[in-house]
């Protein structure tokens, strides 16, 4: 696909009701590895405003991938889940990682209720 074709591809789906796998919009996004491209916000955008257990398990996971951009990508759909709830629970609060005692990142546990995700804690 070329330049903003993908984002516009993204978009359409949105629009007609068709739900595209979290890897399909991230392959559109890393295609371009450009935070600023215009395919990487409407997937990471359509991504965090899904609110569903599969998508923040998904993201989470990309946290211990061996590329850098997927794991910016995983963080970046996270940060936004957490940017845009503007609900008062706290189903999906706190960071998707902790620590090992190695220093390396360890995938926490997702919580049990994909209802809404908060900051709070």
């Amino acid at each position: 696909m070329r330049g903003g074709h993908g984002a516009i591809l993204t978009h359409l789906e949105e629009l007609l009701g068709v739900r595209t796998s979290f890897e399909e919009l991230m392959d559109r996004a890393l295609a371009h590895a450009d935070q600023n491209h215009t395919a990487w916000a409407s997937a990471t955008m359509l991504l965090a405003h899904r609110r569903d257990q599969a998508t923040w398990t998904a993201a989470a996971e990309l946290g211990t991938h061996t590329d850098p951009v997927h794991r910016l990508f995983g963080a970046e759909v996270l940060r936004l889940t957490h940017l845009f709830d503007d609900s008062d629970e706290v189903a999906f609060a706190g960071p998707p990682w902790t620590r090992s005692p190695t220093g390396r990142p360890r995938r926490r546990p997702p919580p049990s209720s994909p209802r809404c995700w908060s900051l709070a804690t």
